[in-house]
């Protein structure tokens, strides 16, 4: 929020120092470590004469019910084992008292293998394919949605491209017609994909990567399952946003959120919780949050 404002207008806001120490919880112990923020409502009201909303409540009555669910799965023994690696390699790092270029970017690669191995270790070593994950999303299709006989148009979201790879061939196996759509999609042949999702009654499933989905309106879906959930609250709205439009017609929307016990999945659920407080606090102008703790969740 500060770096935006000041993008627009340097002089709106206090200097960056002043403004952190209005607004932050340092850590009583690390100088440099932020445990939460404070004065929520005190920037709410600053804002106010630059800040223009249009809320999904002012609009309630022409949108449809958004229902939204956790699927939980446990991790296999071979996932628990490579997630294990990855973390203690983390743990060296952050040991470290000096950390060079090279160790953040070490950090990054080791935090996002730990997300892609609770997809499938296929993602990881391109040999074995352990994923109780794609188990439970065949379930939730064939035997919670009864796709085959339904014909409900359903939207998968993941971040990489060789996941909704391995997605379309159970998909193949169990003959339900896909598309699939991400950023190696020519921007010419992209209109052609999301009519043939739209328009063929065959077609009940929607692939999508992140880069594939920017920008999508597919109101014809009721269902958005997220294979995985993103760091960012505002990527994952932005998914269910591809359906829940005003003028979408379907009564009911579902959301599935799959999950992996003990994994770094539930710290990112837990991480998007605080943040969607956080953001909700500054511009919700019917939300009186004004405090938001993240070390209570260790996420300081």
């Amino acid at each position: 929020m500060y770096s935006i404002v000041q993008f627009l207008d340097e002089t709106f806001l206090t200097p960056q120092w002043e403004f952190s120490y209005q607004h932050c919880i340092f850590d009583t112990k690390y100088k440099n470590k932020i445990r939460g923020y404070y004065n929520l409502q005190q920037l709410k009201k600053r804002l106010e004469t630059i800040l223009i909303r249009r809320e999904k409540k002012d609009v309630f009555e022409q949108l449809p019910n958004v229902i939204q669910k956790n699927i939980y799965v446990h991790l296999s023994e071979e996932q628990v084992g490579m997630h294990g690696s990855f973390a203690r390699g983390i743990a060296s790092i952050l040991g470290k008292k000096f950390k060079t270029t090279y160790d953040w970017q070490k950090l990054m690669h080791l935090l996002t293998n730990m997300r892609m191995v609770c997809d499938s270790s296929y993602l990881i070593d391109k040999e074995s394919n352990h994923s109780p994950k794609l188990t439970e999303l065949k379930d939730i299709l064939i035997e919670k949605l009864a796709i085959k006989t339904t014909k409900r148009k359903i939207i998968i979201f993941s971040e990489w491209v060789t996941m909704l790879k391995l997605i379309g061939e159970m998909l193949t196996k169990e003959g339900i017609s896909f598309t699939t759509l991400t950023g190696k999609v020519p921007v010419k042949k992209r209109g052609e994909i999301i009519k043939e999702f739209e328009n063929n009654t065959d077609c009940s499933v929607f692939l999508s990567s992140e880069s594939g989905g920017t920008g999508l309106n597919l109101q014809v879906a009721d269902t958005v399952i997220n294979f995985e959930l993103p760091w960012n609250p505002a990527k994952k709205n932005q998914r269910i946003g591809r359906i829940d439009r005003i003028g979408q017609l379907k009564q009911k929307l579902y959301v599935f959120n799959l999950l992996s016990y003990d994994s770094i999945e539930m710290k990112i659920a837990t991480g998007l919780l605080l943040k969607q407080n956080l953001f909700d606090g500054i511009l919700n102008s019917e939300n009186l949050t004004d405090e938001v703790d993240f070390s209570e969740k260790g996420k300081s």
